[in-house]
């Protein structure tokens, strides 16, 4: 960075503490967590997914802090360490890029259901609609009509059941793997769905026939994506000084709304047995290979690693803040805020499951399932329906914005790096980057939108990419830099040496576990289906796989680029100068004396004073 740009710093600790934890803490803690701990032997699961931080989330979240403070550089620059592995980091900022397009139409979705929620009749909870169809059915009524007509003509009293799998909900009377079809003796033999279903489907998502089909934009959803953008553009623009003050409002009103949601969820009868579905161990399940695998997964999906954002939080702290008792409270707050949700959806899902007579087995999912389908449905059960359903929309807005705002952050971090003088043009660099992200959501919130929103999720955000983003993180650290190296810049920092056991991970646990984690998903890949009965095309499964391979063809392009412009007579004097680090202690330690006397809070200037936690 030139000498006469001044980074930008947070305005104290505790901002940069609730900024990290928003950003760790998004749609997976509350979507996916709870269902797999319910899936994989309840408490048990507790043991893989805690072994699974210990030796993969917590490392590469703290490594990533740590040399973004070390560095002083967001996820490009971090790579002074080894110029030779800089593609890394471009990498890393594409699919963080990428990731913020697919994100926020998560919350474009959010937000839809939020302003609905404000209606007098929640559209998911009745078979008034005008999408609704005659198979429509909520508790014991169904509604049957004749074309065009959309008034309840008679009512049919038999026991509607829900087929949940996975992300995705299915109303085919062949349902299986848990799911069940509804039948009438007196009438029909026929599957029926409920309105939050048809909602869903048909009110939100305008489903088409498939990828084939895009269909019409949707305008409720343009409009919203629109919106949130503008609010990301907003809070984002003045840099992590504006967006750090903010975070005190968006990460910490979710618990508080959370926990309200839970009081009023464990006042209903059937609450209870949905905690027991939650947390009763069953230990022989921990036998099972799946598990484990599910546990790294999410472990990796929910610390939020290898994106730009936490190295670009880490560079906005001064040299010597205690970035490793920082690093261990933003994991306790993740993990602990997932264990959390889980007791606010299973007690609401049991609730559902009384009411409706039905099986925990039924009505559990995760994913958008959840969010947009069960549990709307869930809330409509509940007295005053409309106020729950705003509080709980409210608060998966405030979760998905937080992360958004890290993602857009470290992007920018990441783009001053490379182009230093960029930063004096900080908001129009930011206007084109909102805008191009806005332009390429509008493929997601058409008629078959779902089907690009899925390929995206399933070849890109969810497949082995970011895990082997993570693994070359490590690996180049660990063996390349060097861990002992690196454990004496911690030292220099903190003002004091860690303990063995990051060691342990950065050069074998970690390394090791990511090998086998992405070879078992290579191993096991099936072509992408949707909802059990649409199977996604040839060119789209080789799209994917293109989409996938591009973002990763950024590293060795780059690695071949520096070590082509490298300086040096033959291959292998070329790989040693282009592995060496360019970092300046010197330089860093200047900036240090300049962060303390610039005024920079003084808890982060004298945290490194207070004894070391113990790991």
């Amino acid at each position: 960075m030139d000498k006469e740009e001044k980074r930008e710093s947070w305005g104290s600790r505790v901002d940069f503490l609730l900024s990290c934890v928003g950003f760790c803490v998004g749609f997976g803690n509350i979507w996916r967590f709870s269902y797999l701990c319910y899936k994989h032997g309840g408490g048990a699961f507790l043991l893989p997914y805690l072994c699974c931080v210990l030796v993969i989330g917590f490392p590469i979240q703290f490594l990533e802090v740590a040399i973004g403070q070390f560095t002083r550089r967001g996820a490009v620059g971090i790579w002074d360490v080894c110029p030779l592995m800089r593609g890394i980091g471009y990498c890393t900022m594409l699919f963080s890029a990428l990731e913020s397009v697919y994100y926020n139409v998560i919350l474009s979705w959010t937000g839809y259901y939020f302003i609905l929620s404000f209606f007098p009749s929640l559209p998911w909870a009745h078979c008034r609609n005008d999408w609704n169809t005659d198979k429509c059915s909520v508790g014991g009524d169904t509604l049957n009509r004749s074309a065009g007509d959309t008034d309840l003509i008679s009512v049919t009293n038999y026991t509607a059941v829900l087929h949940v799998h996975g992300d995705v909900i299915t109303d085919d009377a062949n349902a299986t793997d848990g799911g069940a079809h509804v039948t009438h003796p007196a009438v029909t033999e026929e599957a029926v769905t409920h309105p939050a279903v048809e909602f869903w489907w048909r009110g939100v998502l305008k489903l088409t026939e498939g990828i084939e089909s895009p269909g019409e934009v949707s305008t409720q959803l343009l409009a919203s994506l629109a919106v949130f953008w503008v609010i990301v553009f907003c809070c984002v623009v003045k840099g992590v000084r504006w967006s750090g003050k903010v975070v005190y409002f968006t990460a910490t009103v979710p618990y508080v709304l959370m926990l309200a949601l839970l009081i009023q969820a464990l006042r209903q009868e059937g609450s209870l047995t949905g905690l027991s579905y939650y947390l009763t161990p069953q230990f022989d399940r921990l036998g099972d290979i799946k598990v484990w695998f599910d546990a790294a997964s999410q472990v990796l999906f929910s610390y939020a690693v290898a994106l730009t954002v936490l190295p670009a939080y880490g560079s906005y702290c001064p040299f010597n803040s205690n970035c490793f008792r920082d690093s261990i409270i933003v994991a306790i707050a993740n993990s602990l805020t997932s264990f959390l949700a889980g007791f606010v959806v299973f007690s609401m899902l049991g609730h559902m499951a009384h009411v409706q007579q039905q099986s925990i087995d039924v009505v559990a999912t995760s994913g958008p399932g959840l969010v947009f389908v069960v549990y709307p449905q869930a809330l409509s059960l509940l007295p005053l329906p409309n106020v729950w359903s705003v509080l709980f929309f409210f608060m998966m807005i405030l979760v998905g914005l937080d992360s958004q705002f890290a993602a857009v952050e470290g992007i920018l971090t990441s783009l001053g790096d490379v182009f230093p003088r960029w930063l004096r043009w900080r908001a129009v660099i930011l206007c084109v980057f909102v805008l191009c992200a806005f332009l390429l959501g509008i493929s997601m919130v058409t008629g078959g939108g779902m089907y690009v929103f899925q390929l995206l999720d399933y070849y890109l955000f969810g497949s082995y990419v970011a895990q082997l983003l993570a693994f070359l993180e490590v690996v180049s650290v660990a063996w390349i830099y060097g861990a002992n190296r690196f454990y004496d810049d911690i030292e220099l920092m903190v003002g004091y040496r860690i303990g063995i056991w990051m060691k342990i991970c950065w050069k074998y646990l970690t390394p090791v576990t990511m090998t086998v984690l992405i070879l078992f998903n290579l191993a096991t890949y099936q072509p992408l289906t949707y909802n059990k009965t649409y199977v996604f095309p040839g060119w789209a499964n080789g799209l994917g796989f293109l989409l996938s391979g591009l973002v990763l063809l950024v590293i060795p392009l780059v690695f071949l680029l520096v070590l082509a412009r490298t300086p040096a007579d033959g291959l292998l004097e070329r790989l040693r100068k282009a592995t060496q680090s360019t970092v300046d202690h010197a330089d860093l330690k200047k900036n240090c004396q300049g962060d303390e006397t610039e005024g920079v809070d003084s808890e982060m200037q004298l945290e490194s004073l207070v004894p070391p936690p113990v790991l």
